[in-house]
């Protein structure tokens, strides 16, 4: 009995050793740069740090459906109506096929009417909303998200800040 469990024992030791390590496709990295202007548009600007395990295809990034002005490492691309999310048009990025590793990426956009004012109907009292959608219908896990928004004016009160995305891990720094 005591042999047989030690046949075993190497058998699954032997099977742990030989066992391929892989790791999975994500960005490590994303840094957004976002600067509103007075008529509420606002210029996106973001790095992307991607580790793609196997050289991928058909390599796309996930937009909002308002985005114009596209361009991925300072050149403009096509982009067009995601056939999954219809709140998401995808930047093709197929001259980036057959690439495997890590890559930085930079794209800008621009998003118009990002500041709405909404009207509290009990105090009476307006207020501005500003809706940036970042990494909609994005893929991949995100290791670690920053972002900076600039604003056209200093801002008077305190803002508050909502994500769908962990917001217990939200810091805001005004």
């Amino acid at each position: 009995m005591r042999r047989i469990f030690r046949i075993f024992v190497l058998l699954l030791c032997l099977g742990l050793v030989t066992t391929a390590v892989s790791a999975q496709n994500a960005a490590t990295d994303v840094s957004s740069i976002i600067t509103v202007t007075s008529d509420g548009r606002c210029q996106v600007m973001s790095t992307v740090w991607i580790h793609l395990d196997n050289p991928a295809n058909n390599l796309t990034y996930p937009l909002p459906t308002t985005a114009t002005n596209v361009s991925v490492n300072g050149t403009s691309v096509r982009t067009y109506a995601s056939p999954v999310d219809p709140d998401v048009i995808l930047a093709d990025m197929s001259s980036l096929n057959g690439i495997s590793g890590d890559y930085q990426l930079s794209f800008s956009y621009i998003l118009p009417e990002v500041l709405r004012t909404e009207r509290n109907e009990e105090t009476k009292q307006s207020y501005l909303v500003m809706e940036i959608p970042l990494l909609c219908g994005f893929e991949y896990p995100v290791e670690r998200l920053d972002f900076t928004v600039t604003l056209p004016q200093p801002i008077t009160g305190r803002p508050t800040f909502h994500s769908g995305y962990y917001q217990e891990n939200i810091r805001l720094h005004t």
